[in-house]
């Protein structure tokens, strides 16, 4: 205190430290000598306290406790920084006592992280004191009704627990920013629940779902997706013009257990689900030892293709081994029937002999075998063969 009119006085905002007084007296400029120093005075450091130090299922509360700030001085509280974010307390105003004190109760709120924090109080005078808070979450959990998925798209539902209250969950494949699965909203406790699909196209193999909160939640689970390859079912010839020759409008339609992935197909087609169609070229060939064997040698716009070879169980559609027969085609794709259909648009160009009509009622069994690059719509491969009754191919 200083310059003070009166036999007492009241020093306020004193540093933390020990203190003596002593009176000096002052006559207009003239100022006399100290008298005796006081007895020593303690002044504690501002503090705060916190009960209990470590909080978990989140919003929580403690209670927190200050001493040494001034007196009637309204404290507030405040995240991680003097000027980081206001938590709310009860009472709404924190006042502290003569003796400097006060106690109340302060919430921790929801999406506050796991970890340790520094809880600040802040005197309106600007003393200040810090105390350590640990966030101790449970951790959160991911389960699924089903965890194999045979066949796509495939549904199943997803529970999260332990992430916080209300925060928005996407469930993702394969990485937190993945494809998104589906979504739900936490309740009050921090558990969801949603339905997911696994989408058609989605590769064989291990796989894994991805519960990503919008607060910074995060849990997984893995999944597999099995058995899903396709295999040819059916092989069909049909005639449309000179019988028991292939010429133009006579198709070819091999048909698939499962979708196909269209780019599988051509390259330029489509990777989910869609129907496709180009021009290309088909041959006829017999290779050495071999029988009359048909393929697909060009796709137009198709920087690659798969589609196979037809071994059609003869050797008398062409005149010679040496023959070979090239037909302009249309090659398409349907998703919806599984199909892959060869229509020819030209009568055939041989070359090293002719194209033959074969003899009426001659028989044989056509066998289709897949290319190696061709896949079912799950990525996976396309595998068997596929033989027909002993049939008139055309």
């Amino acid at each position: 205190c200083t310059d003070v009119a009166t036999t007492s006085c009241t020093d306020t905002s004193v540093p933390a430290g020990t203190w003596r007084y002593a009176v000096a007296l002052q006559v207009g400029p003239w100022t006399g000598a100290a008298g005796a120093a006081s007895s020593a005075s303690a002044v504690g450091a501002p503090a705060l306290s916190l009960s209990p130090t470590t909080v978990s299922g989140l919003p929580a509360t403690t209670t927190a406790t200050v001493s040494a700030f001034a007196a009637t001085e309204t404290v507030t509280f405040r995240l991680d920084s003097a000027s980081g974010a206001v938590l709310a307390t009860s009472p709404a105003t924190t006042t502290t006592s003569a003796a400097g004190a006060a106690t109340a109760t302060v919430t921790v709120p929801s999406g506050t992280s796991a970890g340790a924090h520094t809880i600040y109080a802040i005197g309106a005078g600007g003393l200040t004191a810090t105390a350590t808070l640990t966030v101790s979450l449970p951790t959160p959990s991911l389960t699924l009704t089903s965890t194999t998925f045979a066949t796509l798209p495939g549904t199943t539902t997803a529970t999260v627990a332990n992430v916080g209250a209300t925060e928005a969950v996407t469930f993702r494949l394969d990485a937190a920013n993945g494809t998104s699965l589906g979504t739900a909203t936490a309740n009050a406790s921090g558990a969801a629940s949603g339905s997911i699909t696994i989408p058609a196209g989605t590769t064989s193999g291990a796989h894994t779902v991805y519960a990503v909160g919008g607060a910074g939640s995060s849990a997984t689970r893995a999944i597999t997706v099995s058995g899903l390859g396709a295999s040819p079912s059916a092989l069909a010839f049909t005639n449309s013009g000179t019988s028991r020759q292939p010429t133009t409008g006579d198709t070819v339609t091999t048909t698939f257990d499962r979708e196909l992935q269209p780019r599988s197909i051509c390259s330029s087609w489509a990777a989910t689900s869609a129907n496709g169609s180009t021009t290309g070229t088909v041959r006829l060939s017999t290779p050495a030892g071999g029988r009359n064997t048909l393929e697909v040698t060009a796709m137009t716009g198709c920087t690659s293709f798969a589609f196979g070879s037809i071994d059609l169980g003869r050797t008398n559609m062409t005149s010679s081994s040496a023959t070979i027969v090239t037909f302009s085609a249309t090659i398409a794709w349907s998703a919806t029937n599984r199909r892959i259909t060869i229509t020819l648009t030209s009568n055939g160009t041989a070359t090293g002999g002719s194209l033959q009509r074969i003899p009426s009622g001659n028989t044989a069994v056509a066998t289709y075998t897949p290319a190696a690059g061709l896949l079912a719509l799950s990525g996976a491969d396309v595998t068997g063969t596929f033989s027909t009754t002993a049939i008139v191919p055309f």
